[in-house]
This record gives C-alpha cells, structure tokens and sequence, in this order.
C-alpha cells in the first residue's frame, strides 16, 4: 500500500478517537475502507479533471450536505414552538439521513468508493431556509454526479422530501 495514502488513513482513523497506530499488517484499515484493493482509488475519481473525479468529490459533498442539514434541522426541530413545524423537521431529518445513506451505497455499488468527504459542519439557519438551499444545491449539481438512471430517481426522492417539507413549514402553520 502506498505510504502516503497509509499516512492519509492514519489522519482519518486518529480524527474519529481512534489512537491506535495503523501499519501495514493490521486489518483495521481495509475493513473500514477496503483501500487494499488492486485499483483503489481509481486514479480516474482522484483526478479532479476528470469526469469521474468532479462526480465522486460532487457525490460525497451531497452526502456530507445532507448529514449536515439532517442534524441542523433536528435542532430546529427541538427549538420550535410550532407542533406542524416540530412534525415536519422529524420527517426531514429522518428521511433525509435514510435517503442520503440509500445514495451513497447506490453510489458507491456502481462507482466505488468516495475518495474524500469535505468538512462541511451544520450551521444554525432557518431551517426553510437550509432546506432550499440543499434543494438548489442539488438540482444545480445532480447531472454532475451521474447520468444513471437509478440514481438520479434516488437524488429525485432527495428533491422530493425538501420541496414537501418546504411546503410544511411555508404554507401549514
């Protein structure tokens, strides 16, 4: 295995708590990213020229998005007066994490593995306001990610559960 990308490992696994040094003869690093694999990373979703480069780091940042807006939005949903408000932020915030992780395996069974995730933290918004901003965020980057046909039907149920959520929180009070 390369040393660099051992060294990138050990940087991952010690930023989680974990302060067990990673060489090459444990099994800890392969069973938490398989990264011994004959051609893994695929030097094409390394490369962010390239077209698999811009969908795997575009991929993983819907992913890392998603995770962000899902913990902004249980907060607002513990901070509300309003029971439709409440009810409508525990729907999103639930489906949005089990249609993110639907993405991602989807993503990664046809693609491989993301290459990186970037630190992307929740912030504390209006959470119409944050919802919105992931829906655009997504609709300008979908085509990005992939054309297949399956996975866009899964970023549509993405689309999807913030447009209904946006009219929950707008329009039923």
């Amino acid at each position: 295995m390369d040393k660099k990308y051992l060294n990138k490992l050990t940087c991952i696994v010690e930023d989680f708590g974990l302060k067990r040094t990673i060489n090459k003869q444990e099994s800890m690093h392969r069973a938490l990213f398989e990264a011994t694999k004959p051609g893994y990373p695929p030097e094409e979703a390394q490369d962010p020229s390239t077209k698999e480069g811009i969908s795997n780091a575009i991929a993983s940042e819907m992913f890392a998005r998603c995770r962000a807006l899902a913990t902004t939005t249980h907060f607002a949903h513990l901070s509300t007066d309003s029971f439709s408000e409440h009810t409508a932020l525990a729907t999103f915030y639930e489906e949005i994490v089990e249609t993110v992780d639907k993405f991602c395996e989807a993503y990664i069974g046809l693609y491989g593995k993301f290459i990186t995730l970037p630190p992307i933290t929740p912030e504390m918004k209006i959470a119409v306001d944050a919802i919105i901003e992931l829906r655009d965020w997504i609709m300008k980057n979908r085509n990005l990610i992939t054309d297949d046909s399956s996975m866009q039907n899964i970023i549509d149920e993405s689309v999807e559960l913030c447009n209904t959520t946006i009219y929950k929180l707008q329009k039923l009070k």
